[in-house]
């Protein structure tokens, strides 16, 4: 499979991860609880929220840098791959052992982890992207 087919694979899974993760906080939204039964729906915010933040967060980060991957080298995109490998798994990591909620305002649980992972993925494939970018045009010169 080439590298452009990998990249609309992932644009597609981000689209549906994403999709998912809104029909797992807001259910009564999808018709999969009454927008009166609380039960139902704090049911399924209660047994998937934090799943669905986690698809919903990354799933957007993922699917801006694929956008830009799509219309890069390859090149590019492999030194991409082995840093966002070992980086969602080391947030998997980080947010399951974060705590569920935290006592104060600015805390660190799993909300918040899952925020800030993503936000700080986003920025660093950014940056991956521009540097090896400006690398490989060095390099044709």
């Amino acid at each position: 499979m080439s590298y452009r087919k990998k990249i609309i694979a992932i644009i597609v899974l981000c689209l549906f991860s994403f999709f998912l993760s809104l029909v797992l906080t807001t259910p009564d939204n999808f018709g999969l609880c009454n927008s009166r039964d609380t039960d139902c729906i704090h049911g399924y915010i209660d047994n998937f929220n934090n799943i669905a933040q986690v698809a919903g967060f990354f799933s957007i980060s993922i699917f801006i840098i694929s956008l830009i991957l799509l219309f890069s080298r390859e090149e590019i995109f492999h030194t991409w791959k082995k840093f966002a490998i070992i980086y969602i798994l080391l947030s998997l990591i980080i947010i399951t052992l974060a705590p569920t909620s935290a006592p104060n305002i600015i805390s660190f649980d799993k909300e918040s982890a899952t925020l800030w992972l993503a936000v700080i993925f986003l920025i660093v494939s950014l940056a991956i992207i521009i540097a090896k970018t400006i690398r490989l045009r060095r390099e044709e010169r």
